[in-house]
């Protein structure tokens, strides 16, 4: 749940985002996150709205016509999960018989499922992008907990103003010091509506000093 307090401030820590992603007020971002439940797609476009930037709201599926339409907008970045990333590669491909790198696209926003190097390199090799991750749960807030940025290229950073970030022994609770691998909690700092204190979002990484 939200209240409208947390959707003023989901919206600016999305924009947030897509600021450290190289986005700007003149830029058109296609989002082919899904609307409706799903977290992706309402968060993304209420934080593309906030940067002042077109959004080309799409959603999920119809491929051929997602393909279409960014040959037709001609948008700067996508905002969209890796997988369906190569799907939408190949139709693009097929659509203009070959190469996609050649397409208006300069960045990617990748998030709501895990991929590797290996998919991130061929993402960016195939359409010509520069592929950054974005971190999020519906859990604490949806998308934009924290975000990859792009003058570093070095994993997401976490909005600490709003999520306080912990690691523990994914055993038995132990608290574990920077730069240990084990599971993430965060802690709400701004949430209203169903804040979480300590959350165990069941994700194994590690906390590295910044760097963006």
């Amino acid at each position: 749940g939200y209240t409208q307090n947390d959707i003023d401030n989901w919206a600016n820590i999305v924009a947030r985002s897509l600021r450290a992603a190289g986005g700007s007020p003149k830029d058109k971002i296609h989002v082919a996150y899904g609307y409706g439940l799903f977290t992706g797609g309402l968060g993304a476009h209420y934080g593309a709205e906030r940067l002042g930037a077109t959004v080309i709201p799409m959603s999920g599926g119809q491929t051929e016509k997602q393909a279409q339409l960014i040959r037709d907008f001609q948008p700067d970045m996508i905002m969209v999960t890796p997988s369906y990333c190569l799907n939408l590669i190949e139709e693009l491909e097929r659509q203009l018989g070959g190469d996609a790198s050649g397409c208006s696209l300069r960045v990617g926003v990748f998030g709501a499922e895990p991929w590797t190097q290996a998919m991130r390199k061929e993402i960016e090799r195939r359409l010509g992008i520069t592929a950054l991750d974005i971190y999020g749960l519906s859990e604490v807030m949806g998308p934009g907990v924290a975000m990859e940025c792009l003058e570093t290229t070095d994993g997401p950073t976490i909005w600490e103003d709003h999520f306080y970030p912990e690691i523990v022994n994914p055993h038995d609770g132990t608290p574990l010091a920077d730069g240990e691998h084990g599971e993430l909690l965060f802690t709400t700092l701004t949430k209203e509506a169903l804040p979480v204190i300590r959350y165990r979002t069941r994700d194994l990484t590690r906390l590295l000093p910044g760097t963006a």
